[in-house]
């Protein structure tokens, strides 16, 4: 709820400026917008990576992959080269070196789930169909959605269209990652742990 209404207040604002004031900057590299979106997405990331070290296989590396998906979206949002930082940050963070960060967080999940593909499969499969499994489909639509309008479409002020459909995205993908946190503070392990026995 509070996600859905900080999302909405964002993006009225940033409409405003772009729609009402005509002004581009309320939608560029270095906008409210642009800065939320990176907001939601990092504390996405803290998020699942909290739930995948107080869940058990399979459910860690489910939550633990979606972390890595979200420090993905970090290293595509963030223009981390313009940030004054030392040469080895920028090379990890916006050079050749987050390729190999990245291909290890999902090697390592992606080969654990390998080694016993059929345990996390039923894992996986039982995700999609859960609450927070639905929020990450829809994540993915919007997100897409965004990618249409910034490569498709050609509408008046596609930017702001592409990063208000982004931001939804994003906003989704934290709302998945609160109710995995939830279920497992209660216990229960929510949709991620239900079928997950005891490694």
């Amino acid at each position: 709820m509070l996600i859905g209404l900080f999302s909405l207040m964002v993006a009225g604002y940033s409409g405003y400026g772009i729609l009402a004031l005509q002004d581009p900057s309320f939608s560029s590299e270095e906008s409210v917008l642009e800065w939320s979106q990176a907001v939601l997405i990092f504390i996405a990331m803290i998020v699942y990576m909290v739930v995948g070290l107080a869940q058990k296989n399979p459910a860690r590396m489910i939550a633990l992959f979606f972390a890595v998906l979200c420090y993905s979206f970090i290293l595509r949002e963030v223009d981390f080269d313009k940030m004054n930082l030392p040469d080895a940050a920028v090379f990890m963070l916006y050079g050749g070196g987050r390729y190999v960060t990245l291909a290890l967080g999902f090697g390592i999940t992606l080969g654990c789930a390998a080694l016993n593909w059929k345990r996390y499969f039923l894992a996986a499969w039982n995700f999609v169909f859960s609450k927070e499994g639905l929020l990450i489909a829809l994540a993915a639509a919007f997100l897409w959605l965004g990618y249409f309008f910034e490569h498709k479409f050609d509408v008046a002020n596609d930017e702001f269209w592409e990063e208000f459909c982004e931001l939804l995205g994003y906003a989704c993908l934290l709302s998945s990652a609160l109710f995995s946190l939830m279920h497992t503070r209660k216990g229960d392990g929510g949709e991620l742990q239900e079928s997950a026995p005891t490694a």
